[in-house]
């Protein structure tokens, strides 16, 4: 019996070796491609907040502009008549004030944080009426 199956043992240890011996040896190379897709909506958002300050003769603190977009866009104020004189400051960026609107910030990279919103060239009544009647819109670009 134990000759029996160290016969079986030899004979299966030889196929061992010639399967063994005759699975070629290589390495094989191998590139994947992996793309995947996704779908971020677009947000924007923007308020201001705080009260009518004077900072020197002619310039006010309207408030702090807190704004958020994932995306390009720009930012424009909708608002009363004023002087021709006056001009809006946002971001360290003076533009004259148009009839009813005005483009604050054009063509931005996506954006989150705040900046103060400061006028030039008004009384602090027109001031006072800026900040009671002023709009924000913002408005994704490339949509």
């Amino acid at each position: 019996m134990f000759k029996r199956l160290a016969r079986q043992l030899a004979f299966a240890a030889k196929i061992g070796m010639t399967i063994c011996a005759a699975t070629p040896a290589y390495a094989e190379t191998a590139a994947y491609d992996v793309q995947t897709r996704a779908y971020v909506p677009i947000e924007c958002d923007a308020d201001i907040d705080g009260s009518v300050s004077a900072l020197s003769n002619g310039s006010f603190l309207i408030g702090n502009i807190r704004q958020f977009c994932n995306a390009p866009f720009q930012m424009s104020v909708t608002h009363p008549a004023l002087a021709d004189t006056a001009q809006l400051q946002f971001k360290n960026v003076r533009v004259p004030m148009g009839m009813r609107s005005t483009l604050i910030q054009a063509s931005s990279a996506a954006a989150n944080g705040s900046a103060p919103l400061i006028i030039h060239g008004v009384a602090r009544a027109d001031a006072d009426l800026l900040s009671a009647l002023l709009i924000l819109s913002v408005t994704p670009l490339g949509v």
